[in-house]
């Protein structure tokens, strides 16, 4: 499971005081600076560069959770943003409540991309618009640190572009094997409209009912393989430390980037 449901009476540490794996790179780094950052409370120089690497994931999730079937290159950042949440932060399980992705009709298929090139100029499109909202957040972020420190005007647009559309090209590769080696029960089992326990973002609810609305019949579709590859990653529009993937005992949390499991295989990648 890539989230720990967290039995409150039970958790006797709490999401603030867990160990996490920036602390132990932290503490490996330089003991001195783990302890006054993380015995003391002092705050570290917030530079640039740590907000910009959570902007360039932010976009790369943003326009990895859309699908081509759905939205035009074109449309709207906040299109899929609007799901509902539980009062912990976690995307809703109530069936009563109403996914963005199911208002919308999908695209007509002459309005598709039909090939790996033309889904990735989809796709590089939707990275920049997310990635200028992104920067614009992480700027306003950083602006109103008290140790900030470093030059904002410094920060590439350009540069993080390439961050991003290195993170498109891992996806895409992912996307191609799927296309050419996805078996016919894995298939079916994605177009009868089966979702995991945590399904990967995409602004469908965790439950659909009969066929997944986006599915083809025949040969699997460019379209469809960039659905069913689509890794688990924290919803954008979570709670802070609602996803966190969290050890039996509680002294342990962290949240994963990705998580491929279309075939069967785990495989988890580190965007940063």
């Amino acid at each position: 499971m890539p989230v720990t449901e967290v039995a409150s009476g039970l958790d006797t540490i709490g999401p603030f005081n867990r160990l996490s794996a920036s602390q132990v790179n932290s503490f490996r780094a330089c003991e001195r600076l783990w302890f006054y950052e993380k015995v003391l409370k002092l705050k570290i120089k917030q530079i640039p560069v740590l907000y910009v690497g959570r902007a360039v994931e932010n976009a790369i999730c943003r326009t990895l959770k859309e699908s081509p079937k759905l939205l035009l290159a074109s449309a709207s950042e906040h299109t899929l943003a609007n799901i509902p949440l539980a009062e912990d932060g976690k995307p809703s399980r109530d069936d009563h409540q109403i996914w963005p992705a199911s208002r919308i009709i999908p695209i007509s298929d002459s309005q598709v991309p039909k090939t790996i090139e033309e889904i990735k100029q989809w796709a590089i499109t939707r990275l920049s618009i997310h990635l200028k909202n992104s920067l614009e957040d992480a700027n306003k972020d950083w602006a109103r640190q008290e140790r900030k420190s470093g030059d904002w005007s410094e920060v590439s647009f350009d540069y993080c572009m390439e961050m991003c559309i290195n993170g498109l090209n891992l996806h895409l590769a992912e996307v191609e094997r799927c296309l050419k080696t996805i078996t016919e029960p894995v298939l079916e089992q994605w177009r009868s409209g089966a979702r995991d326990y945590w399904p990967a973002p995409d602004g469908f609810g965790y439950k659909l009912t009969g066929r997944h609305p986006l599915s083809a019949h025949g040969e699997i579709t460019v379209t469809e393989a960039w659905e069913i590859a689509r890794p688990w990653f924290v919803e954008p529009e979570s709670g802070q430390f609602s996803m966190n993937a969290v050890h039996p005992d509680y002294w342990f949390q962290g949240e994963y980037d990705l998580v491929y499991r279309w075939d069967g295989r785990i495989k988890i990648v580190d965007i940063k």
